[in-house]
């Protein structure tokens, strides 16, 4: 992956999501919003100054603040897993899971809850590149706004 803020603009734009149209609503733009809400979740803990360096890890607060985008945008009745994004971020260029040492990562399923991802993995890295570009207000805001303008009905 390219180090220039656009690629990775561009990158959140074409998260790999679900496009069911009738499983997700207008609010979301007809999509899973898992990886977006994900991603704002880590922006957030990155402007607050709780996420300093390039390791995500798969914390509560991570998941409280995920849970509270959740509940903005989601009508009530759809529930949301972080565990879900968490994982299949993973098909994403700019997303590593890092599993825990001796322990081998379910090969060919998915990891649906969060005991299983902090069973399996320390956390995530992002990309050696992007994680620095978070710390800059004006390519904060650009990243946002491709999620924003991408993924959601303002």
């Amino acid at each position: 992956m390219c180090g220039k803020i656009d690629c990775y603009i561009d990158a959140f734009a074409k998260l790999r999501t679900d496009k069911n149209r009738n499983r997700w609503t207008e609010a979301s733009t007809f999509r899973a919003p898992h990886k977006p809400l994900l991603l704002f979740s880590i922006l957030d803990l990155v402007a607050q100054g709780r996420i300093t360096r390039n390791f995500i890890e798969p914390a509560f607060e991570l998941a409280e603040t995920f849970a509270g985008y959740w509940q903005r945008i989601m009508p009530i009745g759809f529930a949301g897993n972080m565990a879900y994004p968490f994982f299949h971020m993973d098909s994403e260029p700019f997303w590593t899971l890092v599993p825990r040492p001796g322990v081998r990562p379910p090969a060919g399923r998915t990891v649906s809850s969060m005991k299983s991802i902090r069973e399996h993995y320390l956390g995530a890295k992002l990309g050696k590149e992007l994680f620095p570009l978070l710390f800059m207000e004006p390519l904060h805001e650009k990243l946002r706004g491709a999620l924003t303008g991408t993924y959601f009905k303002c």
